[in-house]
């Protein structure tokens, strides 16, 4: 927590921007506090046993009260720096989910508002623990060339032309055998149906096969509607489905091959 104290006001008024559905982004930036001192408060609250809205109608003075009782608290040392840092993990975590932000990142911004925080490496420490916690696992069982799993990876990457120099923007088609994980990866310059369709080709030809089933993302390239149940397909993915084969000339796939949608 900041070593300033609030007075009263202004964490009615973080607690009251809360009520009305702002996130803790938000409330930082218009109320000019840090994101942990913000969980602070809010965890103060959680241990406290009050909702948001019953804390806003608390008196000047059981609000003071409740905010001095946790701050008399007694925490071994260093139990206090840990626990500003543990208050924003789950934050973190969504964080962490789109694109472009990293561990690294998150703990630069940690940083920068906790100069006497932790290193980087008990920050990935702690927080790694936090993710295992909170993460379960599940174990999935595949069978060998039942599905060949597809999608694009997220980020544009890059190439250097040898000869003028230039950087020239690549998508990367990504296609992986799960039973086995033998994966083909492939540069191309667009996502669009006609470069998509010849990455599938030049991923089965590499793999030396057909799979019983193609599993596609929520891709544009293949994927006309998208449909839990019921997705419906460009009809040059649906026509590549009916006819894949790893050599044109013979019928090494003698039954059209199941196109699959994921979420």
């Amino acid at each position: 927590m900041a070593n300033k104290p609030k007075n009263m006001h202004q964490i009615r008024e973080i607690f009251r921007r809360k009520q009305q559905g702002e996130s803790n982004r938000s409330i930082a930036r218009t109320t000019g506090f840090s994101r942990s001192t913000i969980l602070e408060y809010f965890h103060i609250l959680d241990l406290s046993g009050y909702e948001v809205a019953q804390a806003i109608d608390l008196s000047e003075t059981a609000l003071q009260a409740l905010i001095a009782q946790s701050r008399q608290d007694v925490q071994p040392p260093g139990a206090g720096r840990k626990r500003d840092m543990e208050v924003q993990f789950e934050y973190m975590d969504k964080e962490l989910s789109r694109t472009g932000v990293t561990r690294l990142l998150l703990w630069q911004e940690y940083k920068k508002e906790n100069p006497a925080g932790y290193s980087y490496t008990q920050f990935c420490y702690h927080f790694g623990k936090y993710k295992n916690i909170q993460q379960a696992t599940a174990h999935f069982e595949h069978k060998p060339a039942e599905f060949m799993q597809v999608d694009y990876a997220g980020d544009i990457l890059h190439y250097i032309d040898q000869l003028t120099g230039e950087q020239i923007d690549c998508q990367v088609l990504v296609c992986t055998l799960p039973y086995s994980g033998y994966t083909y990866v492939e540069a191309m310059h667009t996502q669009q149906q006609e470069a998509f369709i010849a990455g599938l080709n030049h991923a089965l030809y590499f793999f030396g096969g057909v799979p019983l089933n193609i599993r596609l993302d929520n891709l544009k390239s293949g994927v006309k509607k998208a449909n839990r149940y019921d997705p419906e397909f460009t009809d040059l993915m649906m026509s590549f489905g009916n006819s894949a084969q790893t050599d044109p000339t013979s019928a090494l796939q003698t039954d059209p091959c199941v196109l699959t949608f994921t979420f």
